[in-house]
């Protein structure tokens, strides 16, 4: 919370998600700021973010903002404030060993959208296209949020490795490292949908492109209708690993220009000069 003139304002992040929060300020008649700090797919249907509907938000791009109004988030303002690179640094990938990082993302079932074997379907298809291509390594990286039974089951990265590892196929591996080591070590990036592709993007590298074997909606559809690339079986991703097209990592830097205020000075746009006078 933040103090203006002896009031009160309540802010907080979009995927803190506390409930609590929202009724606080309702009881207490406080206004309420909600900040987008992650990726947020524009197909999320009202229920997931229902209850911070009356509250004022900072989202990061206008494609979130007019999401947010369709499900009568009225009243938010748009302050980019992701760093995209204006001259971002793209490798040719045509001389280079091709190393392919799959990253994956949550499989929590709390919206009755993404299900435990979501990702169990995408780690098969990356197993399944690893055998099609045996020349390309693949390395694939866990969701942080798998370190908690309530997301994804209890060892549910133990048991997708042992998958890997049961599957015989040698040039698949997962991740052992930062993030960033990561990113520096790729030179193509894919998952379903994730903040990482965006970051990858960031920083500076190729191409990516989104794989969904799940059969159900595109998640990145925000990203794949303006022409990212996207795959829906192994085969499709064989043909895009071999490409390894840049094409969407220029559709996004397009989407996502860098800050032009801070966050904090967006809050202060809000509520008013005395916001700047204590911490959030």
């Amino acid at each position: 919370a933040v103090r203006r003139r002896g009031a009160r304002a309540v802010v907080t992040a979009l995927h803190a998600f506390q409930p609590s929060e929202a009724l606080a300020a309702k009881i207490l008649c406080l206004p309420m700021i909600v900040v987008q700090d992650g990726y947020l797919p524009v197909n999320y249907p009202l229920a997931v973010y229902g209850v911070y509907r009356g509250a004022r938000f900072i989202w990061w791009s206008e494609s979130s903002r007019e999401w947010g109004a369709r499900l009568g988030f009225e009243g938010g303002v748009c302050t980019p404030h992701f760093p995209v690179p204006t001259s971002p640094r793209i490798e040719s990938t045509g001389s280079v060993a091709p190393r392919i990082l799959a990253m994956l993302n949550h499989g929590g079932e709390w919206t009755s959208l993404i299900f435990r074997s979501d990702i169990d379907r995408f780690v098969a298809g990356i197993v399944a296209t690893a055998r099609l291509r045996p020349q390309v390594a693949f390395r694939i990286r866990t969701h942080p949020t798998m370190v908690l039974d309530v997301h994804d089951g209890v060892n549910a990265a133990d048991r997708l490795q042992r998958f890997v590892a049961e599957s015989g196929v040698a040039n698949v591996s997962f991740s052992e490292t930062h993030l960033d080591t990561d990113i520096d070590w790729a030179t193509f990036a894919i998952s379903e949908y994730s903040l990482t592709l965006l970051e990858f993007v960031a920083r500076n590298h190729g191409g990516i492109a989104t794989f969904n074997p799940t059969g159900r909606r595109d998640f990145f559809s925000e990203f794949t209708a303006r022409g990212v690339p996207h795959a829906t079986d192994p085969d499709q991703l064989a043909a895009l690993v071999d490409r390894q097209p840049l094409e969407g990592s220029a559709i996004i830097r397009t989407m996502m220009q860098p800050a032009r205020a801070t966050v904090m000075a967006t809050v202060r746009s809000l509520i008013g000069p005395e916001i700047g006078k204590s911490n959030p």
